[in-house]
């Protein structure tokens, strides 16, 4: 099973910590900057609240450790993808698998999805 969210406006208001603490598969929130409807810093907080506000790991770094984060979860990477965007992921531990924020450049509010760039995320976080 997985969870894909390519919008926050449905999912800002009740996708909070707590319910994601029930979601037991990956999770990708996929957001474009050049969304005019919602802002991209709707997703961006989505996943923190999702995460617990971890700290960053470094671009390029390894995956650092993240203090205060959801429990069961124990590594938050951020890194960006050439004419795509930045994917931060964090890799949770009971066989719930990851839950990641890919922040595209451009796909506007309905067009993210259609993006190849994406469907490659989506092709290799749920192994299609």
């Amino acid at each position: 099973a997985a969870f894909v969210v390519f919008s926050t406006q449905a999912f800002r208001r009740r996708l909070t910590r707590e319910i994601s603490q029930d979601i037991n598969s990956p999770l990708l929130i996929v957001h474009a900057e050049d969304d005019w409807d919602i802002p991209y810093s709707h997703s961006a907080r989505l996943f923190a609240s999702v995460v617990g506000q971890p700290e960053v790991a470094e671009e390029g770094a390894s995956a650092a450790v993240v203090e205060g984060a959801e429990a069961g979860a124990t590594r938050v990477a951020e890194r960006s993808i050439d004419r795509l965007g930045k994917l931060r992921t964090l890799e949770r531990d009971k066989g719930r698998g990851p839950v990641a924020h890919l922040q595209t450049f451009y796909g506007a509010h309905e067009r993210v999805g259609l993006q190849e760039g994406v469907q490659d995320v989506v092709r290799a976080m749920f192994d299609l």
